[in-house]
This record gives structure tokens, sequence and C-alpha cells, in this order.
């Protein structure tokens, strides 16, 4: 019943602050780390094809999100605006810079 808690705060969690593809990677590495923890403390029988599920689905959660943090976030709003006002900055400083330029030509 506590794993079940559990599980539903994390789905809960997840589908606020990401997609159905990162959810669906939470649940089966959530199901995988309770075969583990079911087979050390409640001695759940398991055999070659739990631990190499257990395996597979672990491998390819740690492989997805790998990718998925290399993949640049947009930067968050006031970075953005920090960003825009600091280039703006430098084309004036630049369009001034040129005016006297051809001032002096």
């Amino acid at each position: 019943v506590i794993f079940q808690a559990f599980h539903g705060i994390a789905v809960a969690f997840v589908y606020k602050y990401a997609d159905a593809i990162v959810k669906n990677f939470a649940n089966s590495s959530v199901m995988a780390i309770l075969v583990v923890v079911s087979a050390t403390f409640f001695q759940l029988s398991t055999n070659v094809h739990s631990w190499l599920g257990v395996v597979i689905v672990l491998t390819t959660t740690y492989c997805y999100m790998n990718i998925a943090l290399k993949i640049a976030a947009p930067p968050p709003p006031a970075e953005t605006e920090r960003l825009l006002e600091a280039g703006e900055a430098k084309e004036e400083t630049r369009s001034v810079g040129d005016e006297s330029e051809m001032a002096g030509k």
C-alpha cells in the first residue's frame, strides 16, 4: 500500500512537470525498482527474465534521460529578457560607434 501511495505521488508530479513519455519511463522504472526491493526484502522469487527486464528498463531509462538532458532547454523568461536587453545594448553601442566612424570619414 505504501509503494502504491508513493507511486501515485510520483505520477502526479510527473504529469504536472513533464510529458507522457517521461511518465511512462517513470512508471517502468518504479516497477523495476519495486521488483528489486521485493526480491530483497520480501523474498520474491525471481528468475532470469525478471532480472533481464529490470536491467533493460533501467538501461533504456538512463539512455533516454541522458539524451534528454543534453538537449538544451530554452532559458527561463527572466534570462531571456536579460539576454534581449544585453543584445539591444550592444546594438545601440555598435550603432553609436558606426555613426561616429561615419562622421570622421
